[in-house]
């Protein structure tokens, strides 16, 4: 009997050796794969301070860094360090700095090239952290050198305020607090042997109103993207097969000619969501499909041609509907960023970041995927597609003013009741 046991003890003890290490592997893993998005910033001025950031987008060849406001408050000079190349000091320029806010973020913007492998980190603003949850930091303090990892618990939370109980440093200020690989907070601040972070949610909020306009989807986790840079649209399927993968300059990009449909097979159950899409509408029209339904019979679709923009419904069978219209188009053989968000019947459309059309619908579709058709006798290209969570408070327009990134507002038009022709 006690031989029994003790083989027994012996192969749990075995098992517990293979496993063990395994687990650890795999947290490490999990942190390994977001260090090329976490940065290491040294500011000089009146006094030289190095702290953390993250990458939070990548847009028109630049690369935005979220840090901690004193990281970079009063600085003349910033410098950034890539994980790929530590060694290397490239030139920041921080803004929207929330000066003498303990708690405040700060904007690191790099225009000079980067190494495709510096991602930007996906904030986790669904995470809603607890007492006793095991999280990791990564910064750049003496204890444990650059990029090192540090292991801690939350201690308490109240808001967006987490107490880590951690062996946080300065130099870690505005690392990002992970868990389970994922982007949960940020520090900001530390006490002794406590690390104060806020959460993913307030940063993502800051960000809201730090970013330009076209940058903001990619600061967010994604619930669907596809760029085509692999020059095939695996994962898409057709109706009528006027789509194909287009080519020009070594961009690739989704082109539709003719009364057709291209749509992803998967969003079944998407719910509450934006969809992003760079397009190009030669001639005709396009309409990007919204809460579409997986046999097609139901869907929200946006209209886009030169001289209007609608928002129209479809209910089964073939019951079509007007539900909002706008006498303003999109300027052909030209790129416009298309963002259409939609929650608990409310949709908005926004062209190139201002808000043309929105319509709130007493009966909403509940769920369902995305796609484009292209209508009778019309071209068009689609690129960049990205679907992200919608929730309404981040993804609202940016408090700056549109003269400021060189853009009008443009007046909402009344939502215009009446029946629609088919799509």
């Amino acid at each position: 009997m006690i031989a029994k046991v003790s083989r027994e003890l012996v192969i749990l003890c075995i098992a517990l050796a293979v496993l063990w290490p395994l687990g650890v592997a795999r947290a490490q893993g999990d942190i390994e794969s977001l260090l090329p998005g976490i940065v290491k910033i040294v500011a000089s001025g009146a006094t030289k301070k190095t702290g953390t950031g993250f990458v939070v987008a990548r847009s028109q060849g630049e690369t935005y860094i979220v840090t901690a406001a004193h990281v970079v408050e009063g600085a003349e000079r910033v410098s950034v360090f890539f994980y790929d190349r530590p060694s290397r000091a490239v030139p920041g320029t921080a803004s929207r700095i929330q000066a003498s806010d303990p708690r405040g973020l700060g904007l690191v913007t790099v225009s000079e090239a980067v190494s495709a492998s510096v991602t930007p980190l996906a904030l986790a603003s669904d995470v809603r952290m607890s007492r006793g949850d095991p999280v990791k930091g990564v910064g750049h303090q003496a204890s444990h050198g650059d990029w090192g990892v540090i292991s801690g618990d939350v201690a308490s939370r109240e808001g967006s305020l987490i107490r880590i109980q951690a062996p946080v440093e300065q130099q870690t200020s505005g690392g990002p607090v992970i868990r389970d690989g994922r982007v949960v907070g940020m520090f900001v601040s530390q006490q002794p042997n406590v690390g104060i972070a806020i959460t993913a949610l307030a940063v993502q909020d800051y960000l809201d109103g730090a970013l330009p306009p076209g940058a903001q989807a990619s600061a967010t986790a994604k619930i669907f993207s596809d760029d085509f840079s692999d020059g095939n649209a695996d994962g898409w399927y057709y109706i009528r097969g006027g789509w194909s993968v287009g080519q020009d300059s070594g961009n690739y990009y989704l082109q539709g000619k003719g009364h057709s449909h291209a749509r992803p097979y998967e969003g079944e159950n998407w719910t509450a969501y934006m969809l992003e899409a760079r397009v190009k509408l030669l001639k005709g029209g396009i309409h990007l499909e919204y809460l579409l339904s997986k046999n097609g019979g139901s869907r929200y679709y946006i209209g886009f041609r030169e001289d209007e923009i609608y928002i129209d419904k479809q209910l089964p069978p073939d019951k079509f509907m007007t539900l909002a219209q706008a006498r303003k188009g999109l300027t052909l053989d030209r790129w416009h960023l298309i963002q259409i968000k939609g929650k608990g019947g409310k949709i908005e459309v926004y062209v190139d970041s201002t808000k043309q059309l929105e319509y709130l619908d007493s009966s909403p579709l509940e769920n369902g995927g995305i796609g484009f058709e292209t209508l009778d006798d019309s071209e068009a290209y689609v690129d960049d597609v990205i679907v992200v969570p919608f929730v309404p408070h981040l993804n609202r327009p940016t408090s700056r003013s549109h003269r400021e990134w060189g853009q009008t507002a443009l007046a909402l038009p009344e939502a215009k009741q009446g029946s629609g022709s088919t799509g």
